[in-house]
């Protein structure tokens, strides 16, 4: 694991920048009833060396402070590939490992905006859009809903109110919608 970070603050804007670097991530998951059938009661995982970078600002304007970020993920297969039956998170067995998921990298990119207004001292609305962009990786090129390895992209965005009763106890209720 390597991570690097850089922060800039001036006159209300904060501004991070941040790069990273995971190898042998594993993203565990549930085993399909034929591999349940086989070891039960273990999990799988896909393996990965992960390299990712972030900006992400902010800026603080009167009542308002408007955010806004952009982060890439890039997800490859392990240089140095897990063996199957490893302990995982939670001290689970992991019988089945697939190290060779991203022969074709694997790219997300995040990005986000979003604005929070504070009408009041106690009372808070946030506004949020985000966008999840990701490439076909199996070498097929496909961008349709026939496989998760497809490009496609995922909107988002929410609105939330926020009021505060006390200093520690406050309600707060939202709406989503994504596409």
């Amino acid at each position: 694991l390597a991570d690097v970070f850089g922060e800039f603050k001036r006159h209300g804007l904060s501004v991070d920048l941040t790069w990273s670097h995971v190898s042998d991530a594993a993203s565990e998951s549930v085993l399909s009833a034929a591999q349940n059938a086989i070891h039960p009661g273990t999990l799988a995982a896909t393996i990965s060396d992960d390299t990712a970078y972030a900006i992400e600002a902010r800026y603080v304007w009167g009542k308002a402070k408007l955010y806004g970020g952009f982060e890439n993920i890039e997800m490859a297969n392990p240089k140095h590939p897990l063996p199957a039956s490893f302990r995982g998170i939670g001290g689970y067995d992991v019988d089945f490992v697939n190290n060779n998921a991203y022969a074709i990298h694997r790219v997300v990119k995040v990005s986000w905006a979003g604005v929070r207004y504070a009408f009041t001292d106690r009372l808070d609305v946030t506004g949020a859009y985000y966008r999840y962009d990701q490439n076909s990786f199996k070498g097929n090129g496909c961008s349709d809903t026939s496989a998760s390895s497809c490009s496609g992209q995922l909107q988002d965005a929410s609105l939330v109110v926020d009021y505060r009763l006390t200093k520690r106890f406050d309600v707060y209720g939202g709406v989503n919608h994504s596409e």
